[in-house]
């Protein structure tokens, strides 16, 4: 492997920390809870590499944009374009038609650095992310925007004063950091996954190099070294303390990014020891395949989870990492370094057209995928049935990031657009994705009578469940639902037995919310919640007989196990309370004493194990009509 004079190896030891970590984390690595911060390493590491060498080029006007963007397009696309034609091909032959679709719409946009955007858009990170074999490119969404922005900014910032420069980087990271802090009290996953809410992670990178470049020399040996050291345990706590359940970005994101910024700070002056600990041969060797072994290990994991393998075994672990390792290397091997290096597509034009005509056939590729309803052709007529049922199209994601972010402390959002009419009903459904999945339904009504219907936006229960799901969105909710007139409120969530919550604890905390809606002057509504069970899935129904495949159905006596206690507990409320009334879908979906089916006819009644489609949703429209109609 050739390299630059200026290469430092220790920066690809920190590269190899950062991608065992995420890797690790990906495989459901029990003691590496934390390994997803990873990325937030990368996120600092780029900052601070791209950052030196623009304004080292800046300095002595060598720079050029042209130039600029060529290199990261060399750099980045070539092994990312492969992997996603790798991932769309075998897509096309094991996904699903529904989850083939989407993975083509993940394709679509790649050449447009929004993989994060769609990610955010599509639902919850990991809600079906054995289906999502691009989910990972979000972060490189991130970093191909910052690429597209940071060059013009240090274009503005090198013409000012030294002081000037850092006052103004600091006050971009800071905003930044605000905004951070800002979006994560009411959305978590668009701080998560937007460039402005993460910006200042590639700031302090950023930052550091134009302190370095300033100041010159090197930091004293004995405050380098602390500073080293103190980079290192920060990181180490990030990895095996921060969890999936901490509110993150957030605050949290601050530990790996700043420990970051310390042990790249120390490595200027720290003894040689700690450059030679970082630069050992097998981290420079994983720190250079770290971004085809990042691009490759998910789509490898999330193929590995839909085989149905228990990844976090240890013999599939081992074997999961081996076969990561050996894509990546090959990647890096025929893809990476041969067009980084021109012995391939030497010239700018070669390459240009190249990735052009790369990108031209997947985006036509994934077009047809679209265009076909994901290869639906594939199967048969019966299978189609089973396997392109559409789905409600208010899913995951609710009432819409964007209105979220414009609406930033609103707790209901308005399903449709019915016009105002002070004497209409108004209508709020309330609850998890077990309301949502109504949404549309409750939408065609509206507008079938008139009426404006409300959703609840957070995937919360109108009890408290958690943090996210506490007593302030509780109460947020109530003072809107009063705020907007709303005259009923329709409870629809997945009741007993959910989220780990004892029925001892659940009953009372939804006796408490149904008594504080009793005492206002509307109707509320309880939705004794649709079967659920393995049989009602399409895909799990297609998967046991292919060649035959048929709808599945569970028996009376096991669904009556998961009704009969909310039966006892919503009449009690009922009988309790005049304006408490009870909605239920059974007899859409069950002939009682004999079972409930996934679907009749051609027509799939459930999209999974428990929520329906929306051709499902239909068939209930008589249950929910008497909420509007009345």
């Amino acid at each position: 492997m050739s390299v630059s004079p200026s290469y430092r190896p220790e920066l690809d030891g920190i590269r190899a920390i950062a991608v065992a970590a995420v890797v690790l984390f990906h495989l459901d690595t029990a003691w590496l809870p934390g390994g997803f911060t990873g990325v937030d390493v990368f996120f600092v590491l780029s900052g601070y590499l791209i950052t030196g060498v623009l304004f080292r080029e800046l300095k002595v006007d060598t720079f050029q944009f042209r130039d600029f963007f060529l290199k990261r397009m060399r750099r980045l696309l070539p092994a990312l374009l492969a992997m996603t034609t790798v991932v769309l091909a075998v897509a096309s032959v094991v996904l699903f038609p529904v989850a083939l679709e989407a993975t083509a719409w993940s394709v679509m946009v790649q050449p447009f650095a929004v993989q994060n955007v769609f990610f955010l858009l599509d639902g919850e990170y990991f809600v079906n992310s054995k289906t999502k074999l691009l989910l990972h490119t979000w972060s490189l969404g991130i970093e191909e925007q910052f690429y597209l922005i940071w060059p013009f900014l240090l274009f503005v910032l090198v013409r000012c004063r030294a002081s000037v420069q850092l006052a103004l980087l600091a006050a971009l990271i800071g905003v930044s950091f605000a905004m951070n802090l800002a979006v994560m009290a009411y959305s978590p996953k668009v701080s998560f996954f937007l460039l402005p809410t993460r910006a200042w992670e590639l700031g302090l990178g950023g930052l550091l190099a134009l302190v370095e470049l300033r100041a010159g020399g090197r930091m004293p040996r004995s405050v380098a070294s602390l500073s080293y050291v103190a980079g290192l345990a920060m990181l180490g706590w990030s990895f095996l303390a921060i969890r999936g359940g901490n509110a993150f970005p957030g605050w949290w994101a601050a530990v790996p990014a700043i420990g970051t910024l310390l042990l790249l700070g120390g490595l200027s002056g720290v003894a040689p020891w700690g450059r030679h600990a970082l630069a050992l041969p097998p981290l420079v060797w994983l720190g250079r395949l770290s971004y085809s072994l990042y691009l490759w290990h998910w789509p490898v994991i999330a193929l590995a989870r839909r085989a149905g393998a228990e990844i976090s075994a240890p013999q599939y672990t081992v074997l999961l990492m081996l076969v990561s390792l050996g894509l990546a290397y090959a990647s890096f091997r025929f893809v990476e370094e041969p067009i980084r290096r021109r012995r391939i597509l030497k010239s700018e034009r070669s390459m240009l057209y190249a990735v052009a005509c790369w990108i031209g056939i997947l985006l036509i590729s994934a077009a047809g995928v679209i265009g076909t309803q994901g290869l639906a052709l594939r199967y048969s007529e019966d299978a189609r049935a089973l396997l392109t049922a559409p789905l409600n199209p208010v899913g995951e994601a609710r009432c819409g990031s964007w209105f979220r972010l414009i609406h930033r402390n609103a707790a209901i959002c308005p399903l449709g657009h019915a016009p105002e009419n002070p004497m209409s009903r108004k209508v709020l459904l309330w609850g998890n994705s077990h309301a949502a999945m109504w949404a549309q339904l409750f939408e065609d009504l509206s507008e079938e009578y008139q009426a404006q219907s409300f959703l609840s936006v957070r995937n919360c229960r109108a009890t408290i469940d958690s943090d996210y799901c506490g007593f302030t969105y509780q109460q947020a909710v109530l003072a809107q639902l009063q705020a907007h007139g709303i005259t009923d409120v329709v409870l629809a969530s997945s009741w007993h037995g959910t989220y780990g919550i004892p029925d001892a604890e659940f009953e009372p905390q939804l006796t408490r919310i149904v008594e504080t809606l009793a005492e206002l002057p509307i109707r509320v509504w309880l939705v004794v919640d649709v079967p659920k069970g393995a049989p009602l899935s399409p895909e799990m129904q297609y998967e046991l007989d292919p060649a035959a495949p048929r709808f599945g159905m569970i028996s009376w006596d096991y669904f009556s196990l998961q009704r009969d206690p909310a039966i006892r507990l919503f009449e009690g409320l009922a009988q309790r309370f005049t304006n408490v009334r009870l909605l239920d879908p059974t007899d859409a979906y069950c002939e009682r004493n004999v079972g409930c089916k996934g679907g009749d006819e051609g027509v799939a009644w459930f999209m999974d194990a428990s929520h329906v489609t929306a051709a499902g949703a239909e068939r209930a429209r008589g249950v929910f009509q008497v909420v509007f109609a009345e």
